[in-house]
């Protein structure tokens, strides 16, 4: 659902135009409006690009990790590589633990 949502506002946001002097001429309120927008385009664009690359680790194996768990029991775990985790990325307060959950 978001990448449709990126997809489609992609087509009236974007982030080149930041950089203008058309945007700078712009009133404040409409920038205030536009530079989250136009971020989270970009951001967006990006979480989808590393999802696609940890789903391709996880297809071909590579993010494999065997080990024995509680009372001998063996877990099998697929996705040990997190390139980023959305979730927790979007919603801190604060930059550590962004950067903790953005595997870069």
């Amino acid at each position: 659902m978001c990448t449709g949502v990126t997809v489609f506002l992609n087509n009236f946001v974007s982030v080149t135009y930041l950089q203008t002097d058309e945007f700078g001429m712009q009133p404040f309120w409409w920038r205030c409006v536009y530079l989250p927008l136009a971020m989270h385009v970009q951001t967006t664009t990006l979480f989808t690009g590393f999802i696609f690359s940890e789903s391709n680790l996880v297809a071909c194996g590579q993010g494999y990790k065997y080990t024995i768990g509680e009372k001998e029991k063996k877990v099998e775990d697929f996705n040990t590589i997190r390139q980023v985790d959305v979730w927790k990325v979007e919603t801190s307060t604060a930059t550590l633990p962004s950067t903790e959950n953005w595997n870069m």
